[in-house]
């Protein structure tokens, strides 16, 4: 999510427990749009759409990398936006943003970095992670079941008060999918340590109200560049009203 929504996904490193490890968010950048005309439109249009929604739900895997341990000496290891990492694992996501005139209030995500297949100490323990205007948060467990709350260092892949869908990139022009709009554009995508490299996003929207259906973002690798491609998908769906924002118990 996008060069069109450039506050939705941005390249950076998380944090980890009792470590300060957070990389600075790269914010949208403030050239304007470029490429088809009603490529752009369209972006703009979903723009205007998101500030009507209060609530926006997404299942997502390939975004998050993580690693997270339960006992005398929890950890809590995470990254996003940067592709596999060396002792991290792929999380699939079910998180919900909460929004009011397109800007973030408040946003939760549970993170399942599936199961523990060896023996020893399993580094695959699920972690909620919490957003709001208090700090960052995590605890182990999901939103139905987790332990009390700790609070997080680092940055996050959305910034409360910010707009959750920014319009920047280059597009090409929509095209039909049976009942569906497709909209792809272009953008730079950084990398820690790297030059930025180049994503290229499909999003595919419902035409009727211009929302989100699908989105599927692929870091493309440059010449030059150690890093190595990837993928990452979204799926998403809209509840009639915003859920309450989690209550925040932080641990002793």
């Amino acid at each position: 999510m996008s060069s069109v929504r450039g506050l939705r996904r941005q390249a950076a490193f998380g944090a980890t427990v009792l470590m300060a490890l957070g990389w600075a968010v790269v914010a949208a950048p403030a050239t304007a749009p470029s490429g088809n005309a009603a490529g752009i439109a369209l972006a703009r249009s979903v723009k205007q759409t998101y500030a009507t929604i209060p609530i926006e739900s997404y299942a997502e895997h390939g975004f998050i990398w993580m690693a997270a341990s339960e006992g005398k000496q929890s950890s809590f290891t995470w990254e996003f936006g940067q592709g596999p990492y060396r002792g991290l694992y792929p999380a699939t996501e079910h998180g919900e943003v909460a929004l009011r005139n397109g800007n973030v209030s408040w946003w939760r995500d549970d993170l399942n970095p599936g199961r523990c297949t060896a023996a020893g100490l399993c580094n695959q323990i699920p972690v909620e992670v919490v957003l709001s205007s208090s700090g960052l948060f995590y605890a182990f467990g999901d939103a139905s079941h987790h332990t009390c709350y700790a609070r997080l260092r680092g940055t996050a892949p959305f910034v409360v008060g910010k707009p959750v869908w920014s319009v920047y990139g280059d597009f090409q022009a929509p095209a039909r999918t049976g009942a569906n709009e497709i909209l792809t554009s272009t953008y730079p995508w950084s990398i820690r340590g790297a030059q930025p490299l180049m994503a290229t996003e499909v999003d595919t929207l419902t035409p009727a109200n211009t929302r989100l259906v699908t989105s599927r973002v692929t870091i493309s690798a440059q010449p030059g560049h150690q890093a190595a491609p990837f993928t990452f998908s979204t799926s998403y769906s809209y509840p009639a009203a915003a859920a309450a924002q989690p209550a925040i118990t932080l641990c002793r």
